[in-house]
């Protein structure tokens, strides 16, 4: 069992929570925001598999999957990838590219993690290949 923080002798910790109430117009905002991450995330964790898949098959390597070249992969595929099924429309344009860049390092992280763990340089228990949300 990991060892319980203790501020230093003197020294007092105090916390915050806030509620938040957002407006319906934020809600719908905020829900855009979260949707577009996961739309990050679950491309570039298709990218990473078929990568893998890729080399599996050829026995090609590709270069190894950084946050950088696939949010460079990301950019270029983006206008084909965020369009609306009824209108046809792409809607990146209406979200922060922030939001499209943390979904892509998410994903890449979690490639990495599971890759220390299969090699034994992660501690702790073994981290399965990272999952589609």
């Amino acid at each position: 069992m990991p060892r319980r923080y203790r501020p230093p002798e003197g020294q007092i910790i105090q916390a915050f929570t806030f509620a938040l109430d957002p407006t319906p117009d934020q809600r719908a905002q905020i829900a855009r925001f979260f949707g577009a991450r996961r739309k990050a995330f679950n491309w570039t964790l298709d990218q990473m598999k078929a990568d893998l898949e890729h080399y599996r098959e050829t026995g090609e390597s590709r270069p190894a999957p950084s946050f950088y070249s696939l949010r460079k992969r990301w950019n270029a595929e983006k206008d084909t990838v965020c369009i609306n099924p009824d209108t046809g429309e792409v809607w990146w344009p209406e979200v922060s590219k922030e939001v499209f860049a943390d979904g892509v390092r998410g994903a890449a992280d979690a490639y990495w993690r599971w890759q220390k763990s299969r090699s034994g340089t992660l501690k702790g228990r073994k981290v399965g290949f990272p999952r589609f949300k």
